[in-house]
């Protein structure tokens, strides 16, 4: 008697992959406020670099939601690698921890932003800013760590152009910052943004 013949059944289709960022290169080409690959601006983080903070051009009839970031060669927190995301859909809002802490994220990363002496937070220029929480009552605190990665100590800055809030949540932001781990080397320079005017 011959044995029933199995016939298998043909193998799923292979789906093709979709662009889009991955761990190497986690840039979003297609942010809802401007197109760019994967290379970031740099040049237009040079008021940051500097600490003089310049305002943000605001967009028009538009608004932008993203954490992008420059981590040039030598800065360990970034591990010199730019990053961006799109903070547009589907992510956690910032929120405010009291009135004086403010604490965001965006993919394996997580900043805080702090002002000084438990005072509320609010739309002006911070520098002279330490590792967050443990800054000195005086001073701001700071702090972006992830990826595996954070700071023991830092000195950095940062300036909030932008921070409304309604019923105690976060409904505009607005960020720039600027973080040396370890308070030496190259700097890691970002721009955080959640439904903001600026760009």
């Amino acid at each position: 008697m011959t044995p029933p013949v199995t016939v298998k059944p043909p193998p799923p289709a292979v789906a093709t992959p979709k662009p889009g960022p991955t761990p190497d290169n986690p840039v979003v080409p297609d942010l809802p406020h401007a197109k760019y690959d994967p290379a970031i601006d740099e040049d237009s983080f040079a008021g940051t670099l500097s600490e003089e903070y310049p305002e943000p051009r605001k967009l028009d009839g538009k608004i932008a939601s993203y954490l992008k970031f420059v981590s040039p060669k030598g800065d360990y927190i970034g591990g010199g690698k730019n990053r961006a995301y799109d903070l547009s859909v589907g992510a956690t809002p910032p929120r405010l921890n009291g009135t004086s802490n403010l604490i965001a994220g965006a993919g394996p990363w997580g900043l805080s932003f702090v002002a000084p002496g438990g005072t509320k937070l609010k739309v002006g220029k911070y520098l002279g800013a330490t590792r967050s929480p443990f800054q000195d009552a005086n001073k701001p605190g700071l702090s972006v760590s992830g990826d595996g990665r954070g700071s023991n100590t830092l000195t950095g800055s940062f300036a909030v152009w932008q921070l409304e809030v309604v019923d105690d949540k976060v409904v505009a932001l607005a960020v720039d910052f600027l973080q040396r781990s370890e308070g030496k080397g190259p700097p890691l320079l970002g721009r955080l943004r959640y439904k903001s005017k600026y760009e």
